[in-house]
Formats: C-alpha cells, sequence, structure tokens
C-alpha cells in the first residue's frame, strides 16, 4: 500500500512536467529514497507491475479511503512513460 501511492505522485511530478523524464525519477528514487537498485527504480518497478494494476489498486482505495489514492492522470491514461 505504500508503493502505489508513491508511484502516483512520481507520475504527477512527470505530468506537472517538473522532470522531463522517467529516468530521472528512477535515479532520484534510488539515489534519494534508498529505493532497491536492483528494482531498476520506482517508475521501472511502476512499468514493472504494470499500469492497469496499480490504477485498479490507487482507485478502489480512493473509493475506500479518500482522495489521497486518487490516481494521477498520467496513470489514468495508461502510459508510465517508462524508460524504454
Amino acid at each position: 500500500m505504500v508503493l502505489f501511492p508513491t508511484i502516483n505522485e512520481a507520475c504527477r511530478v512527470l505530468d506537472e512536467g517538473v522532470v522531463a523524464r522517467a529516468s530521472a525519477l528512477d535515479v532520484a528514487s534510488v539515489l534519494g529514497m534508498s529505493f532497491p537498485s536492483y528494482c531498476g527504480g520506482i517508475m521501472f518497478r511502476a512499468d514493472t507491475l504494470g499500469s492497469k494494476h496499480i490504477y485498479l489498486s490507487l482507485k478502489k482505495w480512493s473509493e475506500r479511503y479518500g482522495s489521497y489514492f486518487k490516481p494521477s492522470n498520467a496513470i489514468f491514461s495508461g502510459c508510465l512513460c517508462v524508460v524504454k
């Protein structure tokens, strides 16, 4: 339950243009948040899990627990903009 809101916020940051690429969020998550480097970073992990799964989980939690878990537009559109 902790990882998906973090992915959601990372997608918001990307959607707002605060960072140019998802790879910058991967580096920031590994170096700044001590995200496990073997997972490749927060956005890489999100791509592994799939935007549909993340979106549906966040949507269900937002209905149950409130707007904190409301999925971002980037997740809603299905494009997590991962590093290729």
